[in-house]
Parts: structure tokens; sequence; C-alpha cells
């Protein structure tokens, strides 16, 4: 298996390094035919006053997948000669690949400005401010949210040819516990009603720098195109600065679940639907929110939950268990056979279908810091898991669309495409960006380090 493209070869030291380290939309309705558990805080009612949902989905079971067989260990062995000598030492390594017909839309920042990538490939700079960043793209491409200025206080909406510009939301316009930062701008699926958080801090004590000052945390909905049904769906929740958000929304957008002060709570509109769908340990002295992952089909989620007492302040905990939830029934401790622990970087990395998650492990209760003993791939339906080299760090890991690779990153020079077959990684000779399908992908170089010289290339999979 190999790759296109690649060019240069600065990376190779680095390489040996890390091989060997470890359309519109409808706003959120206001009232919900369910009996609530807690009550709402609107701000600006929405026009819908009763919708009617259909029945809840019905959950399938996963399918059981037949375990991969082990890969032959890489590190120290002559796999890792062979790569090094057939792939690292080329002269050069690969070139880009020719334009694709059909890519996928696509927004980014250069030099704070936002620019719209449409599915032909033509780029257009459609804002002009120099201070934004941070744009996403709704599911139909015609929407674009983005941050203007320093500070995370403002947001901004413009559609993608670059036509009705306006200041959206700014803390300032919001009810004075609610000020602060705006998090985790969201669009529902496929709509253009932007789901976000708010986090108002206490300031950090004076000296400290490694540390999580307490925060009220309020999550509020608003139409993208007009500006209006501004609506609290929840609000005074409890937070700190370890996180950038607290919720997750489910791909068919019906619910939102939200952890906070030991729970997760599944909402629907700005109602409480399921309430404790999983419980989880506060950590001490700050709490450390789950990760949330909701199934493709929206029956449920996976929530990945730390098991310590304590933590270290402004500071992950070291060992986590994963729980599986269906909608309406209660929470079931998936059984690994090895117990995750945090690395530097990601805690773990869940795969599209949710079947798979790979992640730093040892033993079943070993509780000590130095026990990691390598990186596992576990299967989420049996709990089976075998040892998996992991090339790179796994920072903000990233799944194909088709579950059979991830993308792990070594520096801003050079990424990895990891086969979960086991086979040989795929270098990169930049910074990975996102996945046009299962096979195309984004990455970025930087000739010598100058951000002014900013190439995004399309990199391809290829069998030979």
């Amino acid at each position: 298996m190999k790759i296109k493209p690649f060019s240069y070869l600065c990376f190779l030291t680095t390489v040996i390094i890390s091989l060997t380290a470890c359309g519109s939309s409808a706003p959120i309705p206001a009232t919900i035919n369910a009996t609530p558990t807690s009550t709402k805080n609107q701000i600006v009612a929405s026009p819908i006053d009763t919708v009617t949902y259909p029945p809840l989905p019905t959950f399938v079971p996963l399918p059981t997948f037949v375990p991969i067989p082990s890969p032959t260990p890489l590190i120290n062995s002559q796999l890792v000669d062979y790569w090094l000598t057939q792939y690292a030492l080329a002269t050069p390594i690969r070139t880009p690949v020719a334009q694709m017909k059909h890519n996928s839309p696509r927004v980014y920042t250069t030099n704070g400005n936002v620019y719209f990538q449409d599915s032909s490939g033509k780029a257009i700079q459609i804002t002009d401010n120099g201070k934004d960043q941070y744009p996403i793209l709704s599911d139909d491409w015609q929407k674009i949210v983005f941050y203007r200025g320093d500070n995370y206080d403002s947001l901004y909406s413009i559609n993608a040819d670059g036509s009705n510009e306006r200041l959206l939301i700014t803390s300032k316009s919001l009810p004075s516990l609610s000020q602060g930062e705006i998090k985790a701008p969201t669009f529902k699926p496929n709509t253009h009603y932007l789901l976000f958080n708010t986090y108002l801090c206490n300031p950090r004590p004076t000296g400290q720098s490694y540390n999580a000052p307490d925060c009220t945390v309020s999550i509020y909905g608003v139409d993208a195109d007009t500006g209006d049904f501004l609506t609290q769906i929840a609000g005074g929740l409890s937070g700190n600065t370890m996180h950038y958000r607290n919720f997750m929304v489910s791909p068919d957008g019906q619910y939102i679940s939200v952890a906070s002060s030991g729970h997760i709570s599944i909402y629907r509109g700005s109602d409480i639907y399921y309430q404790n769908a999983v419980v989880y340990n506060i950590t001490q002295p700050a709490e450390y929110l789950p990760r949330q992952f909701w199934l493709p089909d929206s029956s449920g989620l996976l929530a990945i939950v730390a098991t310590d007492k304590y933590n270290e302040r402004g500071t992950p905990s070291w060992s986590y268990a994963v729980y599986r939830y269906k909608l309406g029934e209660t929470a079931i401790q998936i059984p690994l056979d090895k117990t995750i622990v945090r690395t530097q970087g990601d805690t773990s990395c869940v795969s599209p279908d949710r079947n798979w998650i790979l992640f730093a492990g040892t033993d079943i209760n070993s509780g000590q810091w130095g026990d990691l003993q390598g990186y596992y791939l576990g299967n989420l339906n049996n709990g089976q898991t075998r040892p998996f080299t992991f090339y790179g760090f796994p920072w903000d890991c990233v799944w194909s669309p088709d579950n059979k690779h991830f993308v792990s990153y070594g520096n801003l020079s050079f990424s990895f495409i990891v086969p979960v077959d086991g086979s040989l990684p795929i270098p990169i000779n930049g910074l990975f960006l996102e996945w046009i399908d299962n096979i195309h992908y984004y990455y970025e170089t930087y000739e010598n380090g100058k951000v002014d010289s900013r190439k995004v290339y399309v990199g391809e999979i290829t069998d030979n």
C-alpha cells in the first residue's frame, strides 16, 4: 500500500523517534410532548408550540466482528528497516495527485480571512476582516459560522457565496451568568440551527498555571440565517477550563447529550428527556467530563468515563472505562480486557461505526502511572483487544469514513495514515487536515515553516 503525494525527507529523524515512542432549519421547539424533568429557560419563544415526534428508534445490536489477527510487531524489527529503506529514504517519496473532479467543499482561514472551496476545487475569499478564525460549514455547504477577533466572544455567520454576513451572537447579549467565552459552535445536523456552549469562569488564582478554574456553563441555540430564536437549552451547569464543550448532538438531530455534575442527561429540545442516562465519578479536585460518541443510528451513545476518584487540578484522570447507553435503558460497561489509560494527547479514539476503539492501555486493575504497556485496538462488541503498534502521537486521532484507517500526527512537518489491519503506516509529508472520502484527504505543507508559504494538497491512498 502506498500513498500520493509526498515530497521531502526532512522529517526522517522525527519519524524514527516517533516510531519508537509510545437549507434552512426549523428552530429547536419550545415545547415537547413529553413530561419534562427539568424546567427550560427560553429567551425568544419559537413559533412552534407543539411538535409530535416519531417513535423512538429501535436499537439494533452492533454486528459481531471477527477479530483481526495480531500483526507482526514493527518496533526494532526487519519490517521497520524495510519501511525506512523503501519509503523514508526514497527521493522524492511522492508527488501530488492529479486534481480530483469532485472534492468535498471546505472552509478555512488564511491571514485572518475566511475562504470557501466548492466541490470543483475553486476557492473564493468571502471575508476580508483579517481577524476571522475557526470557521465551520453546514451540512448543505451553504452557511458558514466563524469567530471574529482575538477573543472567543463573538460569532458571525455568512453564506458560502459571501452574502448576508451578520453578527450572530456575542456573549454580551446573553444573560449575566452566561457571559464569557462562546465555545463548541455546532450545526444541528442538516439544518442552519446553531448550538453552542458558554463558559463564564472564575479568574485563575495568582501564581497557579496548572489548574482548572470553576465555570458556569450553558447551552444555547440560535438560527444562523437570521439570528432569531435565541434559546437557552440548559443553564447553570458546572464546568471548568479543562473542557471545550459538554454536549454532543445525535446524528438525527433529535437529541442532545449533556455531561455535568456526575451524569449525562439526554435533552430533546430544551427539556430533559432521559435523566441520568450515564452516571460517573466526579473526579477531585476538578471534574473531568466523559467523552461522548453517539451511535450512527442515534439509538444511544458510548461514554468514556474516568474511573479514578482523584486527578491533578487541570489534568485528565489516569484510567477510564467505556459504557454503552441505549435510549431509555441502563448504561452497561463494555468489558474491555485492558484498562484505558491517559497518555500525552487524546485518551482514546473511537471509529465512526462505534465498533472499535484505539487506546493506550495496561493490564486490568493496574493502578500505576508507569504501568503503560502500549496501544491496543479494542472490539466494542465483545471487549476483546489486541496489541497495536502506534506511529506518531494520538493527538486528535481521526478515523477514515470507512473505519479502515486513522490519522496520527508527528509534528507540523508530517503525519501518518495508519491501517487498522496492522500493515505498514503511510507517511504524509505534511499536516493532515481532513478526509474527503475513504481514500482521499486534504493535507498542508509549509516551506521552511513559513505560514505564508502554506500549500494544500489532495492525498490519495492506493493499493499499489
